[in-house]
Order: C-alpha cells, then sequence, then structure tokens
C-alpha cells in the first residue's frame, strides 16, 4: 500500500477477540491508550488465518483507521507507476476488489492493497462505529 496510507508499524501487542465477530476482525488492542481494531487479511484475501504475527500494521484511509496483522516487515520500496500491473485473471474476483496491481520484483509478485476497498467490505464495514 502507498506509504502515505500507513501511520505506524508496532510488535504485536496482545489481542482482545470480541464475541460475535467475523474472524476477519482479529480482535481489538490498545494503542498508547486507543482501541484499535486488528483485521486479518489472510481471512479476507481466502489465505486462512495469519497464525504467525508478529506485527500490527496500523492503517488508514479517510477517517477510517484499523491495524492489519503483519508476519513479518520488509522496507518501504519506491516503485515506478509503470511497474504496476494488472491483477492477473487467475486471482479470483471475490480477492482481486482488494489488490491495486501487482509489481514483479526479483524475489517474486508483490501485491498492492486497496484500502478504500478493503474497508468498504461489508464484514468490515458492518462493525464500523455509527455517530
Amino acid at each position: 500500500m502507498p506509504i502515505a496510507e500507513v501511520l505506524e508499524t508496532t510488535p504485536l501487542r496482545p489481542l482482545t477477540r470480541i464475541f460475535h465477530t467475523q474472524p476477519v476482525i482479529a480482535g481489538v488492542m490498545s494503542l498508547r491508550g486507543e482501541i484499535v481494531a486488528v483485521l486479518d487479511l489472510g481471512v479476507l484475501l481466502g489465505l486462512g488465518p495469519t497464525d504467525i504475527a508478529s506485527a500490527v500494521v496500523l492503517v488508514r484511509s479517510g477517517v477510517k483507521r484499523a491495524g492489519f496483522l503483519a508476519e513479518r516487515l520488509t522496507e518501504v520500496r519506491e516503485l515506478a507507476p509503470t511497474a504496476i500491473d494488472k491483477v492477473p485473471q487467475s486471482v479470483p474476483d471475490s480477492e482481486s476488489v482488494f489488490l491495486r496491481g501487482v509489481v514483479s520484483l526479483a524475489h517474486g509478485p508483490l501485491l498492492l492493497l486497496d484500502l478504500e476497498q478493503i474497508f468498504a467490505d461489508e464484514r468490515i464495514r458492518r462493525y464500523e462505529r455509527r455517530a
């Protein structure tokens, strides 16, 4: 995702599961006194639960904020817009909607997330705080 959408990264803290939420909501954690919902993108993308998370990436899209479980963090990369290809047709529509594109790197493909689409998903949107 674009670095402008990343607020910070933090080591994984204990998560508190919330009763009757879908598995995409891994739980909530306290971050400097603020309660942050933590999402499991593995579940959202059909890859199964993230079992070995070591960090949380706090992200923002507009006024919406959440944490994403991360198995590992790597360096920030600068990508030329021309390097971004379309998501392959072999990726099912149910998952490709959450991706902006794919970049081919020396060690393998890098999938670019679309935060607007992730936050717009009904499995997440249904838990938004209503004013």
